[in-house]
């Protein structure tokens, strides 16, 4: 089947949340195995329970995505009758990337949504650009709509969970959340943000526990006769003066900070945030492994391994240089394989590589990412027997692949707004037009395709391997409020003064004093809080 990978078929696919977001950035944050690192919280996450109504090509798992060649052809009801019509209306305040219709009258994907819950949306889409003015404003004229979007990383976010938000553990809690069981079938890594303390106060948009993916160019390293695998770090350094001994103008990683970020796990440096033995609280920025990756890559830079542009460019020039051939690694998220796949198009092939240790040995441990974007909550002061009902919504919402609500909330009416190609759906170009993304107010957990099985199956293989060995950010699912308020301006600082040394624009000891700088502005303070969260988490306050 094909899909016609613009911005909104993108955002109708059923990967489509994860590939836009790749699309938009990478992650260091991206689905078993052990893991080296803390494993998530558990204590107040719902029961794990998948639903499988389309059997999928490849098997998943709470860490790997399913995969599937095909989109189902024959998708079913998920339900029985409406699941909300015991609701005499539900408000819901989202941040949406498409333009915003005018209710359901106006929007074919509104009202079938409308129809299918049996009660009335009243849906608040807002730009995304608007999102984080208009949210702050609605909060404070303490006139709620009944569910928002909540990003937890933002200040006061502590004084919001406890005093603003529904207690949703009664419901979602262990075997609780089976009566929602599209709710039940998120995998329990992303639900580590949605409990603080000993509230699960949220559902969060599922997204990637795998972290980020890196890309090569297969045709480049076949033609040049050089092995895209090296087996420990000197051999990857070794690898990108390979590569630019080969022409003038090949080099071999673009994104140069996502390369210290890979050198970071090779190393096995914390995941931004470790929780120690003895309950301390230790960040990246300070750590040795940190500090020596700095340097590898200032003298990769010195001896001219990286693009001329490399220190200024954009997001968008590193992938360009990527899809042009000029360099042959890129560290991005996995769920952008599509769009890697096509931009290159005829001029090569697309493969992955997956770090090694630094020191050898095998496989490096992968930073985990965090599993969901953001969270949706549900105001406190919704009436508590409303609540079942509101939760029926957002279970709603989740209904996976396989589903007629799956089928009808990514591509909407068949006939006007997608018609079936190659065995799956597309939309036409009034579908286009009409699409809502309804999953930045919840989701079914990502799924690898449909699309071409060479694909697929290398993807899915792919997250088979890299999820063996996870290390997570101990910080997830835990409130500082120094971070949530200073957190912004002291990362700004010591990422500038990283790149400063990486690009040698000044030496090494700068970046200790902005070390020293970052501990007494709040760093060491950041730390003092989770860990004392983090505490309080493991006594079971």
């Amino acid at each position: 089947m094909s899909f016609t990978l613009n911005r909104r078929s993108l955002l109708a696919a059923g990967l489509s949340a994860g590939a836009l977001l790749a699309a938009g950035c990478s992650t260091n944050s991206g689905p078993g195995g052990e893991s080296d690192g803390s494993a998530p919280d558990q204590s107040k996450a719902p029961t794990y329970r998948p639903v499988t109504l389309a059997e999928p090509d490849l098997p998943g798992s709470d860490l790997v995505n399913p995969g599937y060649f095909t989109y189902p052809s024959d998708p079913t009801p998920a339900y029985d009758s409406p699941p909300a019509a015991d609701l005499d209306s539900v408000s819901i305040l989202y941040n949406t990337f498409v333009p915003v219709p005018n209710g359901p009258d106006g929007s074919s994907f509104w009202r079938l949504a409308q129809d299918g819950l049996g009660t009335e949306l009243k849906l608040q889409p807002t730009p995304n650009s608007e999102y984080g003015k208009v949210f702050p404003v609605i909060v404070a004229s303490g006139d709620m709509p009944d569910v928002m979007m909540f990003k937890p990383n933002q200040a006061r976010a502590t004084e919001m969970i406890d005093s603003l938000f529904a207690d949703l553990g009664p419901y979602l809690t262990g075997d609780a959340a089976l009566d929602y069981p599209h709710l039940a079938n998120i995998p329990t890594p992303s639900w580590r943000a949605a409990i603080s303390g000993q509230k699960l106060f949220a559902v969060p948009q599922p997204r990637d526990v795998a972290g980020g993916m890196t890309y090569i160019r297969e045709d480049l390293f076949e033609k040049a006769g050089l092995n895209p695998e090296p087996a420990n770090g000197e051999e990857l350094i070794q690898l990108l003066r390979d590569i630019k001994a080969t022409g003038n103008d090949a080099w071999g990683w673009s994104n140069v900070p996502l390369l210290h970020t890979v050198l970071l796990g090779m190393m096995g440096a914390p995941n931004v945030w470790r929780a120690e033995e003895d309950g301390s609280f230790t960040s990246h920025y300070p750590s040795a492994e940190y500090r020596e990756a700095l340097l590898i890559i200032r003298d990769a830079f010195k001896a001219g391994l990286f693009h001329p542009n490399a220190a200024s460019a954009t997001y968008s020039q590193f992938r360009d240089h990527f899809f042009a051939g000029q360099t042959w690694m890129h560290n991005d998220g996995p769920a952008g394989w599509d769009l890697f796949v096509r931009s290159v198009g005829d001029r090569g092939t697309v493969g992955t590589m997956i770090p090694p240790a630094w020191e050898g040995g095998g496989q490096t441990p992968q930073w985990a990412g965090k599993g969901y974007l953001n969270l949706t909550v549900i105001s406190n002061q919704v009436p508590e027997e409303k609540l079942p009902q509101i939760l029926k919504v957002l279970d709603y919402f989740a209904a996976p692949i396989g589903s007629m609500e799956h089928l009808q909330r990514k591509f909407g009416e068949e006939g006007t707004d997608h018609t079936w190609e190659a065995g799956g759906p597309e939309l036409t170009e009034e579908g286009q037009r009409n699409l809502m993304d309804f999953q930045y107010i919840v989701d079914s957990p990502l799924i690898l395709g449909p699309g071409d099985e060479e694909s697929v199956r290398m993807r899915h293989q792919w997250y088979t391997d890299i999820t063996k060995n996870l290390i997570y950010d101990d910080s997830i699912g835990l409130v500082s409020e120094t971070a949530n308020n200073d957190g912004g301006p002291l990362t700004t600082a010591i990422s500038d003064a990283a790149k400063a040394v990486m690009f040698d624009r000044g030496p090494v000891e700068d970046y200790d004093k902005a070390i020293d700088d970052w501990n007494n502005r709040g760093g060491a303070q950041i730390a003092e809080e989770y860990a004392e969260a983090y505490a309080a988490r493991q006594a079971g306050n």
